[in-house]
């Protein structure tokens, strides 16, 4: 789900339920950063969080999980940003 953001510096884009499960995964070419994001999801962690570190392994994009924020919702924040 997207909703445009008016007045905001981010937006936040929430995962239907269902969406991310247990053991999805993105591939990483580079081996060691690879290893780095298997160290880091090897404990149970929200679903969200999983998400955003093998994005940021695989894409090298960085977000926040919405569980970050106390929150039931799986999902992720990211900044807006506008080009002119």
């Amino acid at each position: 789900m997207f909703n445009e953001t008016f007045g905001a510096f981010y937006n936040t884009i929430i995962f239907k339920d269902g969406t991310l499960k247990p053991n999805q995964k993105m591939k990483i070419e580079n081996n060691s950063i690879q290893k780095m994001v298997e160290g880091w999801v090897s404990e149970p962690i929200p679903f969200d969080k999983r998400f955003v570190y093998y994005l940021l392994g695989a894409k090298g994009v960085c977000v926040v999980p919405i569980s970050s924020f106390c929150s039931e919702l799986q999902g992720f924040r990211s900044d807006l940003v506008r080009g002119g």
